[in-house]
C-alpha cells in the first residue's frame, strides 16, 4: 500500500510531496490501550498518548479528510511556505508541524552506505524536510479518535484546539482576584499571569464557588498543615505576589499536596487523575 506526504502551505494551499510504498512515520500499535482523554492535569509517561474521541465532530476538526485533497507537486520556492503535513498511511492520517529547524539549508557530507563503494559525497541543502520518527498527531479513521502528545504543537494544524487550555477570561480572573481569601499584592496584574495558571484558574473558581463555610475553613488547615509559604495563618489570607505564589495556592486549592498512608511522606501531585469509582476503604 503506497502512502502520500502532503505538504500544507500557509494559505492552506496544498501540495503533493511524495509517494512512498515504505511507512513514512512509525504508529505504535497500541495506542488506544496506552491513551488518556486529555486533561491539562494530567502529565503522560513516556509511553502513552491523550486522546481526544469524536475527533470529527468536534469543531476544530476542520474536515481532515480535505486535507488530502491536492494541486500539484510542491515547488522548491514553497518549501518555507510549509505549516505542516500531512500522511496518509493505512488507516491512519498522521500529522508533523513543520519548523524552520525542520528544514534543514546546510551544506554536508552524504555517506552511501547502500552501495557497493561506500562512497560520500558533498551535497548543498536548499530545503530538506525532516520527519520525526513519530508524528505529532495520529488520527485513527476506524476509531475517529486524535492522538497526541502536545497539545501546542497541534495548534497551527488544526484551528480552535487550543479551547481545550480552557485559559480564564480576563473578567474571571478579576473574579479570581476578587475572593475574600486571597490578598493580591500591588506589583501583581491580570496581565502578568502565565498561560499555565490561567488554564487552571476556571476549574479553580468553580471548585471554590461550591466550598461551603466549613471547607473553606478546612482549606486554611490544610494549607497551615503543609506550610504553604503563601498562606498568611494571621491574617487567613494567601498572600499571591507572582505566578509562583499564584500556582501554590492553585495546588492548594486543588488539592495537590498528600501524604502516603503507609509511610507517612509528604508529596505534591504533579499530574492527577481522577477514581471514578473508587474502591471501599476499610474502616
Amino acid at each position: 500500500m503506497s502512502n502520500t506526504l502532503i505538504a500544507v502551505l500557509k494559505g492552506d494551499d496544498k501540495r503533493l510531496v511524495i509517494t512512498e510504498d515504505r511507512d513514512l512515520y512509525t504508529v505504535p500499535t497500541d495506542l488506544s490501550s496506552n491513551s488518556r482523554e486529555f486533561n491539562i492535569d494530567y502529565n503522560l509517561s513516556e509511553d502513552e498518548w491523550y486522546a481526544i474521541n469524536r475527533f470529527s465532530e468536534q469543531e476544530y476538526c476542520a474536515h481532515i479528510e480535505h486535507m488530502l485533497s491536492t494541486i500539484g507537486y510542491i515547488d522548491k520556492k514553497e518549501v518555507s511556505r510549509i505549516e505542516f503535513c500531512v500522511t496518509e498511511q493505512g488507516d491512519f492520517l498522521l500529522f508533523q508541524r513543520v519548523t524552520p529547524s525542520t528544514i534543514l539549508k546546510k551544506k554536508g557530507v552524504l555517506f552511501d552506505f547502500l552501495s557497493d563503494t561506500h562512497s560520500a559525497r558533498i551535497i548543498e541543502n536548499d530545503g530538506m524536510l525532516v520527519l520525526s520518527s513519530l508524528p505529532d498527531a495520529i488520527y485513527s479513521k476506524d476509531e475517529d479518535v486524535l492522538y497526541f502528545k502536545e497539545l501546542r504543537r497541534l495548534t497551527s494544524i488544526f484551528r480552535g484546539i487550543d479551547i481545550l487550555y480552557n485559559e480564564a477570561t480576563d473578567e474571571e480572573v478579576g473574579q479570581f482576584f476578587d475572593l475574600d481569601l486571597v490578598v493580591i499584592s500591588d506589583q501583581f496584574n491580570i496581565g502578568k499571569i502565565n498561560k499555565r495558571n490561567r488554564r487552571k484558574i476556571t476549574g479553580t473558581l468553580e471548585r471554590i464557588s461550591a466550598f461551603r463555610d466549613q471547607e473553606i475553613a478546612r482549606l486554611y488547615d490544610y494549607a497551615a498543615n503543609y506550610g504553604i509559604s503563601v498562606f498568611d495563618s494571621k491574617q487567613n489570607k494567601f498572600v499571591v505576589s507572582s505566578n509562583k505564589d499564584l500556582g501554590e495556592f492553585l495546588d492548594v486549592v486543588n488539592q495537590r499536596y498528600y501524604t502516603t498512608e503507609i509511610d507517612h511522606t509528604e508529596y505534591k501531585a504533579l499530574a492527577v487523575e481522577s477514581i471514578t469509582a473508587p474502591h471501599p476503604k476499610n474502616r
